[in-house]
């Protein structure tokens, strides 16, 4: 119901403010000069006509899904979507991300990998434009040798979206499979590249693990965390991966962002004086 009221209320406002604007020539200076007025803005006139017609028709045409959307009504928006995408062939990207979401919402991730294949052969570079929300079901559900082939398909392909984090995916998935000297080579080169300070973080947190036997490892987890640290505190970062709402993998890896996050802002080991000092024998 709010959405009918906001587009009852906006249809309202416009045509209100247009009729003002429209006839306010003849209430200030009368019949006469009316028609003169109207011929020097007839053009400015229909224009607006034009788009108001437009705005209503594509909110007329998509009045079913969006109160779909305002009522959460899950299951009867995958019903939509699936139809307009799998039987009417209506492949848009607004309608695959909000499909992927919906599926997620209702714990149907399965039925991800279904879309992915009727994409791929309807219009395959969508693949590469959403290679993160359809590599969901890889990350969650397959065997991580399954995960290994996906994203390193996107690794070699071109004009993919979110490029860094399909990487920090594929080696994920190779330190799942023990395949860590790979993996390795992969991070550390995400991790040289700053653009992105959730991803950093991410990869960081699992760099740390092969810092111990790994000089150079090392050195570069702890030039990274001075860098994080330098630009936010806790509460900052948390802030800010709060607000990372349209990143969807930052919404399922939260648990390892916490933790991640709990990591880099970990309480400095105390030095024991005493034990360090050097003893005085008399």
């Amino acid at each position: 119901m709010k959405f009918k009221a906001i587009f009852i209320v906006f249809n309202l406002v416009i045509v209100f403010s247009f009729a003002f604007i429209f006839f306010m020539p003849l209430l200030m200076l009368g019949q006469e000069y009316f028609p003169l007025m109207l011929e020097q803005n007839l053009i400015p006139a229909l224009l607006f006509i034009f788009t108001f017609i437009i705005i209503n028709s594509y909110f007329l045409s998509n009045w079913k899904l969006f109160n779909l959307l305002e009522a959460e009504n899950w299951p009867r928006l995958i019903e939509f979507l699936e139809e307009e995408i799998f039987t009417r062939n209506r492949v848009r990207g607004s309608y695959i991300k909000m499909l992927i979401n919906a599926y997620l919402l209702s714990s149907a991730i399965e039925k991800i990998t279904a879309l992915e294949a009727h994409i791929a052969e309807k219009k395959p570079l969508l693949i590469n434009r959403y290679a993160i929300h359809f590599g969901i079901p890889y990350l969650l559900k397959m065997p991580a040798g399954e995960a290994e082939n996906y994203f390193s398909r996107l690794i070699a392909a071109p004009k993919v979206h979110s490029r860094l984090w399909v990487e920090w995916n594929y080696a994920f998935s190779l330190m799942q499979q023990h395949k860590f000297k790979d993996a390795r080579e992969i991070l550390m080169a995400v991790a040289e590249r700053k653009r992105d300070h959730l991803l950093l973080l991410l990869t960081l947190y699992l760099l740390d693990s092969f810092s111990s036997n790994d000089a150079a490892v090392a050195a570069t987890v702890s030039t990274g965390c001075e860098y994080l640290k330098k630009r936010y505190t806790q509460k900052n970062f948390q802030k800010k991966l709060e607000r990372s709402h349209n990143n969807i993998e930052v919404l399922l890896l939260s648990r390892i962002f916490n933790d991640a996050l709990g990591w880099l802002f970990r309480p400095e080991p105390e030095i024991d004086l005493e034990s360090t000092s050097p003893r005085i024998i008399n």
